[in-house]
């Protein structure tokens, strides 16, 4: 038996997950509320990925589009993304944004009540972290945020999502 193809057109509006927050959800903390090292162990980052997952095929079968904020900057964790869409029968753009480390790093300092508890430390740390190969559609993050969404939405766009 294939994946369930929905019987009428995509439900208007995507469900957003955010990793940031259903780490916080799992924590049983407020979304505000910054996790120490304890709230980023590899076991907590599966769990995450686990109850992100299930809830986007939870959404995909209902007919919602879905988008997934979250890093996945390990090649496993995109594959998981792309799994969870294709076993659904759902059409997948994959966007990895990128800029230079000090231009997140000052947009990291920047942030106020949000639920990320990413610091610029931790942005120039992590420059070193191996992602292996990406696949997807790399967009220069630089520009101002309208730029981004304007080269996120044609990458969408382009493959065939809208």
């Amino acid at each position: 038996m294939g994946p369930m193809k929905p019987l009428a057109p995509p439900v208007p509006g995507a469900i957003v997950l955010r990793s940031d927050i259903i780490r916080k959800e799992l924590a049983g903390v407020d979304p505000l509320t910054r996790l120490g090292p304890g709230g980023y162990t590899r076991a907590m980052t599966r769990r995450v990925y686990k109850a992100m997952l299930a809830r986007a095929g939870a959404a995909l079968r209902s007919g919602h589009s879905v988008i997934i904020d979250a890093v996945s900057a390990r090649p496993g964790d995109r594959a998981s993304i792309e799994a969870v869409a294709r076993d659904h029968g759902a059409g997948f753009t994959g966007l990895w944004l990128e800029a230079p480390v000090d231009t997140i790093a000052e947009r990291i300092a920047r942030r106020r009540a949000d639920a990320s508890d990413a610091t610029a430390g931790l942005v120039r740390k992590s420059g070193a972290f191996k992602t292996g190969e990406i696949a997807w559609r790399r967009i220069d993050a630089s520009p101002g945020p309208e730029r981004v969404a304007d080269a996120a939405l044609a990458a969408v766009r382009d493959t065939g999502g809208f």
